[in-house]
């Protein structure tokens, strides 16, 4: 290479001179500014399966396991919200049960001494018949959880039944024109009625809240 320098003309030797200096600068620029890149930690060299950091490894792992985790949690906050809901409405109906059978056997047992009924006792009657339209109304108003929808309907339908049947006692006990076997006879049918729901409605929640079982039910004749 020297050799064929020195027999070119010295024009040539310069232009070759000058290409050689331009290369070797640029060259030796590029080099410097990668070097420079990599000190500042803007520039890394590539690398081939190059392992994650321990941390960002268990974060990117941990991250399904939390959404499984949280949505295991979820599905226990709503099971306890449903039993905590299914807890009240048991309750709720332990307890209109318990005050409309005893709202009913008060109004029930008055009309077993219906040959001397006096006026304090039809006005009592009609208190009670009050007092089991507003229990029904209760009931009416509840919002049974979807495992109690079969016994909800059935115990609606008995505190209905013991409202109309209370209704019916104060009738016949206001006014002696209705005291006939008839309207004694539809009373007795909706108390049967009513006892069976109470019945049905205690298996279906597993309680055993207060019926009509053990009431006297002796039939009573009008005048």
């Amino acid at each position: 290479m020297i050799k064929w320098l020195r027999e070119r003309s010295l024009p040539t030797r310069v232009v070759v001179y000058a290409v050689a200096a331009f290369l070797a600068f640029a060259l030796a620029g590029g080099v410097g500014a990668t070097a420079a890149l990599m000190l500042q930690g803007n520039l890394s060299l590539p690398t081939r399966g190059e392992p994650q950091p321990a941390g960002e490894q268990g974060e990117r792992q941990g991250a399904p396991n939390d959404r499984s985790r949280q949505k295991e949690a979820g599905a226990e906050q709503k099971e306890d919200a449903s039993q905590e809901d299914e807890a009240e409405y048991v309750a709720k109906v332990g307890d209109i049960q318990a005050t409309a059978v005893e709202t009913f056997l008060d109004s029930h047992d008055k009309l077993m001494r219906y040959d001397a009924l006096t006026a304090e006792d039809i006005e009592e009657i009609q208190t009670d018949q009050a007092a089991l339209k507003g229990f029904a109304e209760q009931v009416d108003g509840l919002d049974p959880p979807q495992k109690y929808k079969e016994q909800y309907e059935i115990f609606r339908s008995a505190i209905n039944e013991l409202y109309e049947a209370t209704k019916l006692a104060y009738t016949l006990a206001a006014d002696p024109i209705a005291a006939t076997k008839s309207g004694f006879d539809e009373h007795d049918r909706l108390v049967d009625q009513a006892a069976t729901h109470l019945q049905q409605s205690n298996k279906l929640l597993g309680r055993d809240y207060k019926t009509l079982e053990g009431a006297r039910m002796e039939e009573v004749s009008p005048l």
